[in-house]
């Protein structure tokens, strides 16, 4: 006998429309990486020099092209408000919250090291120290840079009604800082910030590429009135994009963040759904080319009507049923891994991290703990040393004018 020759399968382009329509997702809309950076209202002053677009375009675009796989990749700034959007979730969050209070939790002890006893003024230091609300100043700007990459401790001298003044440099001294005058030190959010002027044609200097004078909501303010916290920088090149900070840990968490989201959900979908039906039913309406409306519809029936506490009905001279079971071994350990490799980027130990002990054969808590202790000293002493003694200084300077 021959065999028996069956129709070739064609499927309609609108049931293709429509099945690729049910899972469909909403792509970001697109945004050129070599358009002059955007920043919000206000920020800048109405006659900003603005950048000039009409000089060697080929050389722009030959260097600018270098960006390509960049952007490919995804590790182009984000931008301060997607950034600010992310903390919302506590896999941003927490890590930057964690950092923060750690490398403030012990703070500072002032001593002396001359001959003479200095307990009064270091009494005295540490009172202002409380009044000022240092330790808490700092710790929301190590919070600020570990967001957006870039935080401000702007220096208020009692001066900040004038805008003159306000753009010459904050000397340590008490001309500039006369006894009594400082008012407090102000967190400024890197969104309302912008580099006025620059060195960008010798980098012998040393303030190439690192902004002498900034602009705050239209006002140009000195960088010796700010203290600037930036604890990832940038290279040279990539600095202007971001804002003259540097990368954040929230852009950094981010694709790990993204894995462990896709492996929570997908790990949910399977215990929820570990059971897939198959229906055997008749698809010639959606494989001989037809519009395929009724393969559709009977598929969707079949999602309405299949519910495990429920009643099933299918047509027992043409459709079939049967069950299809996935194995939930090892998925508590393919999502232990995703969320171990969060806490791998900055750092962090899963106990501190998540409040989890670490599982498996000679597992040590007190070692990880440790290591995360000395990066945190590490951190503290790269981050927070120049911006601490320069305030440590000021206060000086406020209390006895020397």
């Amino acid at each position: 006998a021959e065999p028996k020759q069956h129709a070739p399968i064609r499927i309609s382009p609108r049931l293709l429309g429509m099945l690729q329509g049910e899972g469909a997702k909403v792509a970001a809309p697109y945004q050129s990486p070599w358009e002059p950076r955007q920043y919000a209202p206000g920020v800048l002053p109405d006659k900003a020099e603005k950048l000039a677009m009409d000089a060697d375009v080929n050389a722009g675009l030959s260097w600018a092209g270098g960006f390509h796989g960049m952007w490919a990749e995804g590790i182009g700034f984000l931008g301060y408000p997607y950034l600010a959007e992310l903390t919302q979730r506590p896999e941003y969050r927490r890590p930057c919250e964690i950092l923060a209070e750690e490398m403030t939790r012990k703070w500072i002890r002032l001593r002396s090291t001359g001959d003479d006893d200095k307990a009064e003024k270091i009494r005295e230091l540490d009172g202002d120290m409380v009044k000022f609300k240092l330790r808490e100043k700092f710790h929301d700007a190590i919070l600020l840079d570990n967001v957006f990459g870039l935080s401000f401790l702007y220096v208020d001298v009692g001066t900040s009604d004038k805008a003159e003044e306000q753009a010459t440099p904050l000397t340590l001294t008490p001309e500039k800082i006369p006894k009594g005058c400082l008012k407090g030190f102000q967190l400024i959010d890197p969104t309302w910030t912008a580099p006025n002027w620059y060195e960008a044609s010798r980098p012998w200097l040393p303030n190439f590429y690192k902004p002498d004078t900034w602009f705050l909501m239209g006002r140009v303010t000195h960088k010796s009135r700010l203290l600037i916290t930036v604890s990832r920088p940038v290279p040279d090149i990539l600095k202007p994009g971001y804002n003259f900070g540097g990368i954040s840990l929230t852009q950094m968490l981010k694709p790990y963040v993204d894995n462990w989201l896709k492996v929570r959900q997908g790990v949910t979908d399977i215990v929820l759904a570990f059971t897939t039906f198959v229906l055997e039913t008749n698809m010639s309406d959606a494989f001989s080319g037809a519009g395929g409306d009724q393969f559709l519809a009977r598929a969707q029936a079949f999602g309405l009507m299949k519910n495990n506490l429920g009643l099933l009905t299918i047509d027992k001279e043409t459709e079939g049923f049967q069950t299809a079971s996935a194995p939930l071994s090892n998925l508590d350990m393919l999502q232990a891994q995703a969320q171990e490799h969060m806490a791998s980027v900055w750092g962090g130990t899963l106990l501190k991290a998540y409040g989890l002990s670490p599982s498996g054969l000679n597992a040590d808590t007190d070692s990880g703990i440790r290591v995360f202790y000395d990066m945190i000293h590490a951190r503290q002493q790269r981050t927070m040393g120049d911006n601490l003694a320069t305030a440590l200084k000021i206060l000086q300077l406020n209390r006895y004018g020397e």
